[in-house]
């Protein structure tokens, strides 16, 4: 079967606009659609054009062309989920639970799911699929707030795939509007998880200063914690060390480590692809590898002198 190839810019343009014209008819609160449609156009790299046309990064992968109209459909459901998931990470990330905040952010999930219900009848294999994308997100959810002071490495890779399990909907979605092919499906997922590890590790090494105010764990606080005492043996770092353990980590070399297991995962979710086929996931997997290199020959080059200082 002939295989779809990956989108040219001028398709890629006219997948946003479509998928924008039906973001206009949603039956969403005026304000949030603007936003909606603000973090669109603006192109970020968290909330733009890529994760927009989401499915359409995988479609190289599948044969038979796609309607269009269902896969606009799976594409804004998928934002639109993808947004919810967003909105609500911030309310608790800034402890703000006002109702009319969740209401909004509620209904993004309720029109996710009418756009599904669309695509997909209600005994559709794909609600299988979502069934266990959702109980992956929450288990991932309440494991992360129950990962102690020290770290497990597998618990952690585990928690990082399953705080993602929701953009697998995409490669599921696809699934379900091709028909069965279930090995590239299961690649594909496989693939999806190591980037997902790959980018846990770079969101940790950024958010160290806040991880370490707010006592929270992380690989990298693990990292940082088993490897210099900082005066409390192991456990979590101190608040009032937090400057001293943020320079510890990038002099001692263990950032240069942190970003090469990033890179590890990064190259792994390549080996898992069924083929080296062009899309825009493959050319977003590399991207994220150069942008770990270059972050890690940085670090490298400035703290060369100290990477011995380790106790």
């Amino acid at each position: 079967m002939k295989q779809n190839k990956a989108d040219t810019p001028e398709q890629q343009q006219a997948a946003v606009h479509a998928g924008l014209e039906l973001l206009g008819t949603l039956r969403l609160e005026p304000s949030l659609k603007a936003t909606l449609v603000q973090n669109v156009t603006a192109g970020t790299a968290a909330s733009g054009v890529f994760y927009f046309v989401y499915p359409h990064a995988f479609l190289p992968y599948f044969d038979k062309p796609t309607p269009t109209g269902a896969l606009t459909t799976l594409a804004v459901a998928g934002y639109l989920l993808y947004s919810y998931i967003m909105c609500v990470d911030r309310v608790y990330d800034d402890d703000d639970r006002s109702t009319g905040n969740f209401f909004n952010y509620w209904s993004l999930q309720s029109e996710s799911l009418r756009l599904m219900y669309q695509l997909f009848p209600p005994d559709a294999e794909f609600w299988s699929f979502y069934s266990l994308r959702e109980e992956e997100y929450v288990s991932a959810i309440q494991r992360e707030a129950l990962l102690g002071e020290q770290v497990d490495p597998t618990a952690y890779f585990e928690v990082a795939s399953g705080k993602s399990a929701y953009g697998k909907l995409a490669i599921d979605g696809l699934r379900g509007l091709y028909g069965q092919q279930a090995q590239r499906h299961a690649q594909l997922l496989a693939s999806h998880d190591a980037f997902s590890r790959g980018t846990q590790i770079l969101d940790d090494i950024q958010d160290l200063r806040f991880d370490i105010a707010r006592q929270h764990s992380t690989y990298v606080t693990n990292m940082i914690v088993t490897s210099a005492a900082l005066g409390t043996g192991v456990g979590r770092i101190p608040p009032e060390k937090n400057e001293e353990a943020r320079k510890y980590f990038y002099a001692s070399g263990l950032a240069s480590e942190a970003y090469t297991l990033a890179i590890a995962q990064f190259t792994e979710a390549i080996e898992l692809l069924p083929a080296a086929t062009p899309s825009a996931w493959l050319d977003l997997i590399r991207y994220f590898i150069r942008k770990s290199e270059s972050a890690r020959a940085l670090v490298e080059e400035r703290f060369t002198p100290a990477v011995n200082a380790r106790p």
